[in-house]
């Protein structure tokens, strides 16, 4: 029996927007007329690895430069261009998206010099559709130096815990060869 289409109490909204499948396209457009405006953006989604950690850019722009995309419900587009008015920098971009972008200048890509972090929202009146915050690695050295200490105690206690787990295997499947 198929299931019946829900419907949506939202007003103005189609449900193909509130179940998500909207969402993707907006990013899309955007990513196309940014590449349209500045040097190319490279979109392709590559996961860069280095260690034991990745970074996945929604894209790369010339040689030291990157944007990392959102595309938020009209409450949180808000909250971030409200919070961000008087800041600059990492300081203006939501704290629940910085670590984000630390961990892009760590572990993503060292040569990475900047980062546009962007929210955007169709549903916003022109002026207030796009939110574009420039990140520089130069203004965030003390916050990049933190954050690279914490994911290195991390991955070390995540090693030993590994190492642990290994450990325990090995001791399990000899005990249980001798039964």
């Amino acid at each position: 029996m198929p299931r019946p289409r829900r419907r949506h109490i939202a007003h103005n909204v189609p449900p193909e927007a509130a179940q998500g499948t909207l969402r993707q396209a907006p990013l899309n457009a955007l990513a196309q007329g940014i590449a349209d405006l500045t040097p190319p953006v490279d979109t392709r989604g590559d996961f860069l690895i280095a260690s034991r950690c990745g970074w996945s850019p929604d894209g790369l722009i010339g040689d030291d430069g990157a944007i990392e995309l959102k595309c938020p419900r009209p409450a949180n587009h808000w909250s971030a261009w409200r919070d961000a008015q008087g800041k600059a920098g990492l300081a203006a971009v939501p704290s629940h998206h910085r670590a984000q972008l630390l961990h892009a200048f760590v572990v993503g890509a060292p040569v990475l010099t900047w980062i546009d972090w962007v929210s955007y929202c169709p549903v916003f009146p022109a002026p207030l559709k796009l939110l574009v915050i420039r990140v520089t690695r130069a203004s965030c050295q003390k916050d990049i130096s933190a954050y690279r200490f914490q994911l290195v105690t991390f991955l070390e206690e995540l090693e030993a815990e590994l190492e642990a787990m290994r450990t325990q295997c090995v001791k399990k499947e000899r005990d249980d060869a001798t039964k």
